[in-house]
């Protein structure tokens, strides 16, 4: 059966080891998420690209993928200009784009920046899985819009507190 593992998260301000992915905090959660694919052995790896828990997903994938290169990473990207557009520093730039070179699939849902891009991208995403992660510390926001899409579309997800690492499952029936 294909398994396709989605991921929602917040973004560097609401994680333990902020902006910095090499921080030791930020890479105990690459290194959780690497130990969760091995385990689920996924067919497709979906993330949206943004800053913080999307790219330490990416991370974990594309060091997943060494072990299974058959494995389909997919980029879904809310709109052409995600990180330009933005007003991200270079260095976030560099790294976006080195992360995305590394993707196998890369699904762009909207050429500009729109008010609606980013619902659009978690929507497919929702609608492309078999399950999900989400780093969530409980706060209002885009991944707990994304978790409640998860939860009308009944797809299991992970939930991971970022701070404490205590770990919630949400069952859904699979489609």
């Amino acid at each position: 059966m294909c398994k396709s593992i989605m991921i929602t998260g917040h973004r560097p301000n609401k994680l333990p080891g902020g902006y910095n992915l090499e921080s030791p905090k930020n890479k105990l959660l690459e290194d959780t998420l690497y130990k969760i694919l091995c385990k689920a052995q996924p067919t497709s790896i979906i993330t949206g690209m943004a800053l913080g828990v999307d790219q330490i997903y990416l991370k974990a994938a594309i060091r997943y993928k060494e072990i299974d290169p058959r494995v389909n990473i997919i980029a879904a990207v809310p709109c052409r200009d995600q990180a330009t557009g933005a007003g991200w520093p270079d260095a976030s730039v560099k790294l976006y784009n080195d992360l995305l070179s590394k993707c196998n699939t890369v699904k762009v849902l909207s050429e500009k920046y729109t008010s609606s891009c980013m619902k659009e991208r978690n929507q497919w995403m929702v609608d492309h899985c078999t399950s999900a992660i989400a780093i969530y510390d409980g706060t209002s926001g885009g991944t707990q819009n994304a978790i409640n899409l998860l939860r009308a579309a009944k797809k299991t997800v992970l939930i991971i507190h970022p701070q404490s690492g205590k770990t919630t499952v949400v069952k859904g029936e699979t489609k």
